[in-house]
């Protein structure tokens, strides 16, 4: 692993362990749930599979418009990567501040927040694309946000 990897994956194995605890009482829940997209975001970036995964709830739901369209709990999280990240370098995915939030009583938070990912294509071409990244975040037997459904929608 390149110190350049290992230092990625340092950084997005912080990020998920940072703010996520529900017995953090200086980040609010926005704070928390956002944190927790974040780091699901740079684990895509670093190609970190391992810390893609670990971000979803074992009954996770991702809908995109890859085939099958709609993958299922943390294998098909694992699946969805394995379908997107391949031929892509150089992504960064860079978030601005939640344009909708709630929670729930039970806990159960709804975030949206507007992306612009860049990167280079299977053929070396740069992208650039804006759009929305929007999930329902649960907490698990840790108090840890997990991503249970996720959708992102790009336009070009």
């Amino acid at each position: 692993m390149t110190s350049s990897r290992a230092f990625a994956a340092l950084f997005v194995l912080l990020l998920l362990a940072r703010g996520t605890s529900a017995d953090s009482a200086q980040e609010s829940p926005r704070d928390q749930a956002t944190n927790a997209a974040k780091a699901e975001m740079a684990a895509f970036s670093a190609g970190n599979r391992a810390a893609f995964v670990a971000a979803f709830s074992p009954n996770a739901t991702i809908l995109d418009d890859t085939p099958p369209f709609v993958w299922t709990g943390r294998e098909g999280a694992g699946r969805w990567f394995d379908a997107n990240r391949p031929g892509v370098r150089d992504v960064s995915i860079i978030p601005s501040a939640p344009t909708d939030f709630a929670v729930t009583p039970e806990h159960t938070v709804y975030v949206v927040l507007p992306i612009t990912i860049r990167g280079h294509g299977p053929r070396g071409r740069a992208f650039v694309a804006h759009g929305y990244w929007t999930g329902v975040l649960v907490r698990n037997a840790r108090g840890a946000l997990q991503i249970e459904y996720l959708t992102v929608s790009l336009s070009g």
